[in-house]
């Protein structure tokens, strides 16, 4: 009886163990976070175009997601100062949603309310203050298509640059409720076999061969016992 009572204490004391391990991780996957609906896989690698007050550019050929809720560029600032920007999505060279926000440095984001994702638009942004560095990269860059319509304007000209920015969900997500989309994400590259199903199968599988290596250690232990 008190070798059984013995054994109990041990699995509760490796189950509390556990508990305090996973505990934490089990939060991260729940806690909800800003989701990206997409990007435009233009590269934040340096400061492409440099705003004096009212300049203003622009990157065409922008396919926007439909259930985008926000848009963000990196911009940088020098001095600690906040500026102003006005972000525009444009279509056919009308103005359809104009933004504005204020940072310090880094990304900033701008809310839009995107109704239609398969009209080519184009994401403006205008200086509100002076000496506003927007992120992007130069041109040209490999493994991008070289066309004219990608090519970012500056007040309207050709600006031999490409302006980064990224796209946002309309509302926060949490892990768990992105799996369903990461396992559709993760099957586009792979042979028309292969679907999301894949991957449910596969993490099933994990999990259950995790649960026999337990069972098959308790069972060790138990016999090393006698």
């Amino acid at each position: 009886m008190k070798e059984a009572n013995y054994r109990l204490l041990q699995y509760l004391a490796a189950a509390a163990v556990g508990a305090v391990i996973v505990a934490p991780q089990i939060v991260q996957v729940m806690q909800k976070r800003p989701t990206l609906s997409g990007t435009n896989h233009i590269p934040a690698l340096s400061a492409a175009s440099t705003l004096e007050k009212g300049d203003i550019v622009c990157q065409p050929g922008q396919v926007i997601p439909l259930k985008t809720g926000a848009i963000s560029a990196g911009v940088e600032i020098t001095g600690g100062r906040t500026a102003r920007l006005e972000m525009s999505v444009r279509r056919k060279n009308r103005v359809e949603q104009t933004q504005r926000a204020a940072t310090q440095s880094g990304e900033i984001k701008f809310p839009f309310k995107i109704t239609r994702s398969e009209a080519v638009s184009s994401v403006c942004l205008r200086a509100l203050d002076e000496k506003v560095a927007v992120v992007g990269t130069g041109l040209p860059y490999p493994n991008l298509p070289m066309s004219d319509k990608l090519e970012a304007t500056f007040n309207g000209k050709e600006d031999n640059n490409l302006i980064a920015l990224k796209f946002w969900e309309k509302k926060n997500k949490s892990v768990i409720q992105q799996i369903n989309s990461m396992t559709k994400r993760a099957s586009l590259f792979r042979p028309s076999l292969i679907g999301g199903w894949f991957y449910w199968l596969l993490m099933i599988a994990v999990i259950c061969a995790w649960v026999m290596a337990i069972k098959v250690l308790v069972a060790q232990r138990e016999e090393d016992d006698k």
